[in-house]
């Protein structure tokens, strides 16, 4: 099967980088009050920055991404909780048929799967109590375009630190699943030069600021999208890129 289709670069965001928290990748993993210090940290700085500028991520999403995105693929989007950047403006935003092509995560059966959503569908609490959609088939891989990942902070390699439940983590040690572009959306101010890292974390290829979507590797012109590609359907193996 063709590779999931990536995206044309973008010019590259004007990070706040903060020093303090560069560091080089950890052979063992971290110890727990590390991981919680920076957690707090990032925490803090992201829910400074969401309540200076509410909109500000939703906006760029919405001007950056309708060029690039290729229904009947589906864009993943969250459902925000906490102080996670809200995106639910992006979606009501976007027109048809980007709006019909939509997905947000779900926590079923101690892993997490993408579930076709469009503004307005019924939602029902996940397993960790997170609203998502009700639909009983999971999408494949090849079904997803791009994916929307929160974080509370992002380094230029890529490493994303989250809020510790790690799913997003298992979801791409699937080689099927590392295909599909991901960006993690983040305020400018978590935008780091290096965070400490555990063996298992999987880089991002970007992420979603204030200022727009930032590639670390240029991404190819997208791949012409087949004609139809059924719901829950097909789960044949995705090249990798």
């Amino acid at each position: 099967m063709r590779a999931n289709a990536r995206f044309r670069e973008q010019p590259a965001v004007s990070s706040n980088v903060d020093p303090a928290w560069g560091s080089t990748p950890a052979a063992p993993p971290l110890p727990a009050a590390t991981k919680a210090t920076l957690r707090q940290h990032f925490r803090q700085r992201r829910r400074a920055a969401v309540a200076s500028d509410p909109a500000g991520l939703a906006a760029a999403a919405l001007a950056a991404l309708p060029p690039h995105l290729a229904p009947p693929r589906r864009l993943g989007l969250y459902w925000p909780v906490g102080h996670e950047p809200d995106l639910r403006p992006l979606a009501e935003g976007l027109p048809s048929p980007w709006r019909d092509h939509l997905a947000l995560p779900a926590i079923r059966d101690d892993r997490l799967l993408y579930l076709p959503w469009s503004p307005g569908d019924p939602l029902e609490p996940d397993a960790v109590g997170i609203p998502a959609p009700t639909a009983a088939t999971p999408l494949s891989p090849e079904e997803l375009a791009l994916l929307l990942v929160p974080g509370l902070a992002v380094d230029h390699r890529g490493l994303r630190l989250g809020s510790g439940g790690g799913w997003y983590d298992r979801l791409r040690t699937d080689p099927h699943w590392r295909a599909v572009p991901a960006l993690v959306v983040v305020p400018v101010a978590c935008v780091v030069a290096r965070l400490p890292a555990d063996p298992w974390d999987v880089p991002f290829p970007g992420w979603l600021a204030e200022t727009g979507l930032h590639w670390i590797d240029p991404a190819p012109v997208p791949a012409p999208v087949p004609a139809a590609v059924p719901e829950g359907g097909s789960t044949a193996s995705v090249a990798t890129s």
